[in-house]
């Protein structure tokens, strides 16, 4: 199956069943509600190192492996992804 070709039956369903499941036993605490600049710093360049690959860097289109994933990568700088 090439990963142009639409999702099988129920496949959506099952890979977020997957997703949430794993999401949800990770059992992460809220984030603090006191941003300090050294914790915004650190986080960007996390983004920048680990994330930007696959969800985008600022300013720029969407980066080619995203569009062969499934599901699909959010672009973070883009869309809803910005607004959240």
């Amino acid at each position: 199956m090439a990963t142009a070709d639409p999702p099988m039956p129920f496949e959506k369903k099952m890979a977020n069943k997957a997703l949430d499941a794993h999401i949800e036993k990770q059992n992460v605490p809220p984030s603090p509600r006191c941003r300090r600049r050294a914790d915004l710093l650190a986080g960007a360049k996390v983004y920048k190192e680990q994330c930007a690959v696959c969800h985008g860097p600022p300013g720029t289109e969407s980066p080619a492996i995203a569009d062969s994933m499934f599901p699909h990568a959010t672009l973070m700088f883009k869309g809803q992804g910005r607004d959240r």
